[in-house]
């Protein structure tokens, strides 16, 4: 009888929208699943942010202490300069006080040569 094909069709679409509403059910576990996914993902990039900035805050550090190191070098040039300046003063002054000597040490000789000739 005509009945009998309503009921088969009445089982088929209820065996349909069970189906139907276990994929639904597994489209919401998936759903959640990469909403979980996507949560961790921003924490991992958040977490990444904040090293990146420790180490751009690590990086500003060493170069201000790179800079500071390069001026107490460059101090230290200028220091060892002037230490030359005034040793290369202290060569020539000594030169000079050797020349006078020299100069002193002819005339005596010459005072010597002339007082054995007078005497």
């Amino acid at each position: 009888g005509g009945g009998g094909i309503f009921a088969w069709v009445r089982a088929a679409f209820a065996r349909v929208r069970s189906v139907f509403a276990r994929v639904r059910a597994a489209f919401a576990r998936v759903r959640a699943a990469f909403a979980r996914v996507r949560g961790a993902f921003a924490w991992v990039r958040s977490a990444f942010a904040r090293v990146r900035a420790v180490f751009a805050r690590v990086r500003a550090a060493f170069a201000q202490v790179q800079g500071a190191f390069a001026r107490v070098r460059a101090a230290f040039a200028r220091v060892c300069a002037a230490f030359a300046r005034v040793r290369a003063a202290f060569a020539r002054v000594r030169a000079g006080f050797a020349r006078v000597r020299a100069a002193f040490a002819r005339v005596r000789s010459a005072f010597a040569r002339v007082r054995t000739t007078f005497a």
